[in-house]
Parts: C-alpha cells; sequence; structure tokens
C-alpha cells in the first residue's frame, strides 16, 4: 500500500470534520409565523406544501420561494387549515402520532433475550468445565482409567524386556518405592 503524505490525510479529515461541524447550520429551520401572515399566503397562492400537526395545533409550509415556516391554526380550526391549503393548490399532509405499544411485546424480548443468556452461560460451562483428572483403575494392574500403565509397570516392563538380571529389576523397583523382591 502506498503511503499518503501525513499532510494529504490530515486536510482530508479536517475538511470532513468541517462539514460535519456545519451541517447543522446548512439545515433547513423553520421560521415562525402568524396565522393571519400564513393565511394571507396561502391565498396569494404562495404554498407549495404543509403539513398540519393536529397534536401541538400548527402548520409547517414550504413556500414556493423555498422558504419554511410554522403557525399555529386557532383551536378547533384543524379541517379550516387544511380546506384553506387545499383550496389554494398546496400539497397537504397530516402529521399522525404513533400509537401507544403495550408492553407485551417487550415483555417478549426480554423473556427471549433471558433465554438466550442462559443457553449461553450452560454452552459456556459446558465447554470450558474442569475434565475429570485420570484415576487409577481397581484392578491393581497399575493401569490408569484412561489405558495408560503407570509409571512404575512401565518401568518394569522396561528392565524385563531388556534382559535385564533380576538383581538390575529389584533395584529398579526400589527406586520406585516399591519394596524389593525376595
Amino acid at each position: 500500500m502506498p503511503k499518503r503524505p501525513l499532510l494529504t490525510t490530515s486536510c482530508v479529515a479536517l475538511v470532513a470534520a468541517l462539514l460535519v461541524l456545519a451541517a447543522p447550520a446548512f439545515a433547513v429551520h423553520s421560521q415562525p409565523e402568524s396565522w393571519q401572515a400564513l393565511t394571507a399566503q396561502a391565498n396569494s397562492g404562495q404554498v407549495a406544501s404543509a403539513l398540519v400537526v393536529p397534536k401541538k395545533s400548527e402548520v409547517r409550509v414550504r413556500l414556493k420561494n423555498g422558504a419554511h415556516y410554522t403557525a399555529i391554526y386557532p383551536s378547533g380550526g384543524e379541517q379550516a387549515a387544511i380546506s384553506l391549503l387545499r383550496a389554494h393548490g398546496a400539497n397537504v399532509g397530516i402529521h399522525k402520532t404513533a400509537k401507544a405499544s403495550s408492553g407485551h411485546v417487550r415483555y417478549r424480548y426480554i423473556a427471549l433475550a433471558i433465554l438466550a443468556l442462559g443457553a449461553l452461560a450452560a454452552l459456556g460451562y459446558y465447554l470450558l468445565r474442569g475434565r475429570p483428572a485420570a484415576r487409577p483403575a481397581a484392578d491393581g494392574t497399575g493401569a490408569t482409567a484412561a489405558g495408560e500403565p503407570a509409571a512404575s509397570a512401565a518401568h518394569g516392563q522396561a528392565a524385563t524386556a531388556a534382559g535385564d538380571p533380576p538383581a538390575a529389576q529389584g533395584a529398579a523397583r526400589a527406586d520406585d518405592g516399591s519394596p524389593p523382591p525376595a
């Protein structure tokens, strides 16, 4: 990968940071306006689109020249505001609020998350639990439960296989801590 000059990379980062910080300044903000002034603009056909917000008793409009205004209509005048704006060629929308949800859906997701965490904990315990240590077999042969010969049995077999005299075998057993042969 070719190296880029530090100056070019830092300039690009600086320009990106400035654009991020300046973005809210370029955002469109609605200017407050009286209902009478908005009615006059609607009558003259300057309103391109409008959004009626019944919960706040306000109308947000965009004029044909691109300006944005917000006006509060008189109480109970929602239908009058809509018909006035539509009569003069404005595209009118009505802001609908989301209905309140019941808590049952949230409870389902909480229960599902608890079950998933429990399953993960069980899986982690199963995978990471300690394995039991190998235990000697109960038959006294010196072999372990895993089928491996014990250290003393392996040493004794090696001495016998090498053809050592019985005295050497006895010395080997004595080194292991077992009693010498009689």
